[in-house]
């Protein structure tokens, strides 16, 4: 994902616009000021270098209302991000919506193809059958959630690539 939004960051310094970056999980990692031109994106490239996986819970609700009041003007602005269960995911949801109310959002997530692989295999071990109904589970709620934000106010594009993004733009 980080890929992507270094992608995206580069054709949008190229554009003129101002780019900058924001990373958060149980709190503000990382914080970059907008940036234009593109001499800015080797800054860029260090911030998304700097950026960590953990294990901590995202906590959106923190981290999408701090954004929002550190947005100084209407922005576009790119989430690149995941959900692992259906609590999670509503609140996530239910933020974006509140930012979504004076910036336009585009939500961004990875399909991961390794769970319907992990589900379809035929299993012969005990350890096995418990990794495919995990992923079933894991499947079947990521599919009530992206079916029930149908209903909300969203607009939505899937390509069926085999490392497939999933773009929601939330529009109020």
């Amino acid at each position: 994902m980080i890929n992507a939004g270094l992608q995206l960051g580069y054709t949008a310094l190229r554009g003129g616009d101002l780019v900058g970056s924001f990373g958060f999980d149980s709190a503000i990692r990382h914080d970059g000021q907008p940036l234009r031109g593109t001499a800015a994106f080797a800054r860029l490239q260090h911030r998304a270098a700097e950026l960590a996986y953990t294990r901590e819970e995202t906590k959106f609700p923190l981290g999408l209302a701090e954004l929002s009041i550190r947005l100084k003007r209407r922005a576009l602005g790119v989430l690149f991000t995941d959900f692992v269960d259906t609590v999670t995911a509503e609140l996530m949801m239910e933020s974006l919506q509140r930012v979504a109310g004076r910036h336009v959002i585009v939500f961004v997530s990875l399909r991961d193809p390794t769970l319907q692989q992990v589900v379809n295999q035929c299993p012969d071990r005990s350890i096995l059958l418990a990794e495919a109904a995990v992923a079933r589970n894991l499947l079947q709620e990521r599919g009530q959630c992206l079916h029930g934000w149908r209903d909300w106010a969203f607009s939505a594009w899937m390509c069926r690539t085999a490392r497939c993004l999933q773009v929601w733009s939330i529009v109020t």
